[in-house]
Formats: C-alpha cells, structure tokens, sequence
C-alpha cells in the first residue's frame, strides 16, 4: 500500500464478479472515424458542382482582359473535344467516389449483422433509385421522358449492383480487386480497337 494515498483500496468479492453478465454493461462505442480525404474530394466536386449553378463562366464575358475568370471559366465548362477542364471531371469524380466509399460502407453493414441478402436487396433498391432521379433531371422541363441514361446518377446506379458484387467479395477477404482489374485490362480496350487500320490516304 502506497503510504502517500488517501485512497484505501476496496476489495471485491469474485463470486459476485464472475456473476455480472458483462454482455449486458454498456460499454461506451468508439464512432467509426471517417475518410477525410473522401470528404474532402467530395466536397471539392460539389464546389465544382456549385460553380455551374452560379453561372462563374458567364463573367467572363464582362471582364475579357481579367486571367482569373479566364482560367475560372475554362474550369467550369466542358471543352469541346481535346484536352480536359476540372468541369469534365465531376462525372468521373464522383464514380470513383462512390468505388472508394463503397467498402467502407459494406464492411460497416457487415460489422452490425446484416447479411449478403439484405445488403444486396439494399444495393438494388439504391440503384432503382439512382436511376430513376437520374431519369427524372433529365425529363424536367421536357414534353416527354428521357430514357437516355446520360446523366451521372443514372450512370452510377446502372452499375452499382455490380459494383457492390465486386467490394462485397473484397471486403469479404476474396478477389474482388483482382476480379476488377480482369474486367477493366480485357474490357477497355475491346471497344476501341479498330477493325482495320487506315492508312494515310484514310482508305481501308
């Protein structure tokens, strides 16, 4: 015993410790810790996002000598065809976002029981909806409905459930990473090859 202490120290009987049901204690639950740098870009993109809404691009206009709206302007638009602007990459910005917060997610859902069923219901259910708020900001405004699945929720709900297939294997412990980068290495370049090449002439 420390002679310094004012404390005396309580002694306790073990058999009424071996008695507590220590499941039922609440102990107190650490808060999962968020990715800071999904937030962060996530953030970043809606900035983008806003900057379209607010129509920076048209001040250009008002101030042709100013390189600040120049550059601002160039950023907030699409290019017409080469080269790329900080606009062009909202759309795959946030494809990427939802790739990476997905396993986060799953292993989330996972660590509070639910099971494969009831996650991959939860998938489907998700991407219905993407789809069909994708569908509907394209129908505004119009005489008619737009099924033409080019708007960036419609796109990302057309493969969310595949996408969730390959995170739930991942976080899982499976393949899931090496089963992307198959399907990324032999289905990206299939499209794009060319059945003949054309020679300078540009005849076949």
């Amino acid at each position: 015993m420390n002679p310094l202490s004012t404390t005396q120290p309580i002694e306790v009987d073990k058999g009424i410790i071996d008695k507590i049901d220590v499941a039922s204690v609440p102990f107190a639950r650490t808060p999962p810790r968020r990715n800071i740098a999904l937030d962060a870009y996530r953030g970043f993109v809606m900035l983008l996002m806003m900057g379209e809404v607010l129509r920076f691009s048209d001040i250009v206009h008002a101030f042709p000598t100013s390189w600040f709206w120049r550059i601002l302007s160039y950023n907030q638009t699409h290019v017409d065809w080469a080269g790329c602007s900080l606009h062009d990459m909202i759309q795959p910005s946030f494809s990427f976002l939802v790739g990476a917060a997905l396993p986060y997610s799953i292993a989330s859902r996972l660590a509070k029981g639910a099971g494969f069923g009831k996650l991959l219901l939860h998938a489907m259910w998700r991407a219905l909806i993407l789809i069909a708020l994708g569908i509907f900001l394209r129908s505004m405004y119009q005489p008619q409905t737009y099924f033409t699945f080019e708007d960036t929720l419609t796109q990302i709900g057309l493969g969310y459930v595949f996408l969730f297939l390959l995170g739930f294997v991942e976080t899982s412990g499976g393949c899931g990473f090496r089963l992307a980068q198959f399907f990324l290495v032999t289905g990206w370049p299939g499209p794009s090859i060319p059945r003949r090449v054309r020679g300078s002439t540009g005849r076949p």
